[in-house]
């Protein structure tokens, strides 16, 4: 097992994401747990500014972005890896387990990732979960692939 702190800056080197969409404020430990999967835990400090609209008087970091900052955590472990550097992963279903604990601005979303197979090469699959305040805030289990970023500047286009 071993640890490595990565800062903000850090993950904002290494994700294919502006700084208005990521959702990563650190990564705090990267090793393998007593099943030995390999265990990324990270956190997102929810920005006061970024929700106000959700919902009208009373701003909530809405179930999906919860969803895609346990995503994002997924592409910092892959990217953080020298071969896929230049790689994305893209995550699809089934996205499952919502707990109903509201994610307010200010509060820490704490983040844990379990890679439950990875094939090294193309796909894999993943389970997350969300923590606010020591409660579940989201869990899921979702697989991915890997394409190269020039093959999703392609698609944009």
């Amino acid at each position: 097992m071993y640890q490595v702190n990565y800062s903000t800056e850090d993950i904002l080197r290494v994700m294919p994401y502006g700084k208005d969409f990521c959702f990563l404020s650190g990564v705090t430990f990267i090793g393998k747990n007593i099943d030995r999967k390999l265990v990324i835990k990270g956190y997102y400090i929810v920005d006061d500014k970024q929700f106000l609209g959700h919902f009208k008087n009373v701003a909530i970091m809405p179930g999906v972005l919860k969803m895609e900052a346990i995503a994002q955590l997924g592409v910092f472990w892959l990217r953080s890896q020298e071969k896929f550097a230049n790689y994305i992963a893209m995550f699809d279903g089934p996205f499952t387990g919502f707990d109903g604990c509201m994610v307010f601005p200010g509060d820490k979303l704490n983040l844990g990732l379990w890679v439950v197979e990875f094939d090294n090469r193309r796909k894999g699959r993943v389970r997350g979960k969300a923590f606010s305040n020591g409660k579940l805030a989201q869990e899921l289990e979702f697989s991915f692939k890997i394409v190269k970023d020039e093959v999703l500047k392609r698609k944009i286009s």
